[in-house]
């Protein structure tokens, strides 16, 4: 693990370079039924959270290297399951986008594809022992509380 707090990061090195990409900003969740009707959604449970009310920043999140990951919150630019570790998101391609919260090798993971303003795709939880369960979601665009991004 990097210690953060040994590096010097001024301001303008913790965003990228270049005009902010449009996927920046705030998404409702929406749901559907997941792939094993046994599962029960726990947030409060190790790694089941993904917030319902999403906030994708222009923000490098450092604790993984400059570039490779940008910072995803809650509105509120929290993440309130203290058992997550990693709180991100990366552009694919020039359509698409991954958005996960996790720990070591367990984490909940949106992975989608624009249609229009919204990201239509799959929320997965994925355990360390392989078992994946996924359902169908929809990321769509709202306007950020605040007027923010």
């Amino acid at each position: 693990m990097i210690d953060t707090t040994m590096l010097k990061v001024t301001p303008a090195q913790n965003h990228p370079p270049g005009p902010v990409d449009e996927r920046v900003g705030c998404y409702d969740l929406e749901r559907g039924k997941w792939s094993d009707s046994r599962f029960v959604w726990d947030p409060s449970r190790s790694p089941v959270w993904f917030p319902d009310h999403l906030r994708l920043h222009w923000q490098y999140q450092w604790r993984f290297g400059a570039g490779r990951y940008l910072v995803a919150t809650d509105f509120a630019g929290k993440v309130t399951n203290t058992r997550v570790s990693w709180w991100r998101w990366r552009p694919v391609g020039t359509d698409s986008l991954v958005v996960d919260f996790g720990m070591s090798v367990e984490d909940t993971a949106f992975r989608g594809a624009a249609q229009g303003r919204d990201y239509m795709g799959k929320l997965s939880v994925r355990w360390d022992v392989g078992d994946r369960i996924w359902a169908p979601a929809r990321l769509h665009r709202v306007e950020c509380p605040e007027g923010g991004p």
